[in-house]
């Protein structure tokens, strides 16, 4: 099958599933522990950030939340390389207009700004910043005015 893009959802996963028949028994179990692995990782986010709202850790609340900026990196990397990249010419039939570069910055750091209010929230719970709540979420603010003028 060639046409992968027309394809409805039902014969994608029944391709998927004839194409894991050719990783054998190894396979499969190499694929579920990866796929484990990536839910326990994410799964540490909630929970280092309940044990340390129940003080039954003491650590540093950037500490705390380190998973979530490991998640946050490979994000931004993920957008920025999509953003750098131009699939200009790949496809001449294809009629769709390409952002603008400014667009594809304003999306970025528009982006930025919700790292910028995880951020202030470490810093404000670790009593670093004695900024009000509202002066702490002035990005999330700023992002929500973005996401409403589009």
């Amino acid at each position: 099958m060639e046409d992968y893009g027309n394809m409805s959802p039902e014969e994608m996963s029944i391709l998927l599933f004839r194409s894991m028949g050719a990783f054998g028994a190894r396979g499969k179990c190499v694929l579920i522990l990866l796929v484990s692995l990536l839910f326990a990782f994410f799964l540490l986010i909630p929970i280092f950030w309940c044990l340390r709202a129940d003080s039954t850790i003491s650590w540093n609340w950037a500490v705390v939340c380190i998973p979530l900026w490991i998640v946050d990196t490979i994000y931004y990397c993920c957008l920025g390389c999509m953003y750098a990249s131009s699939d200009a010419g790949v496809d001449p039939e294809d009629k769709t207009q390409e952002k603008p570069p400014l667009y594809k910055l304003y999306a970025f750091l528009k982006a930025l700004l919700l790292l910028v209010l995880q951020i202030f929230l470490a810093l404000k719970l670790n009593g670093d910043l004695s900024w009000t709540l509202v002066e702490v979420l002035i990005p999330y603010f700023v992002y929500d005015g973005l996401n409403l003028l589009e």
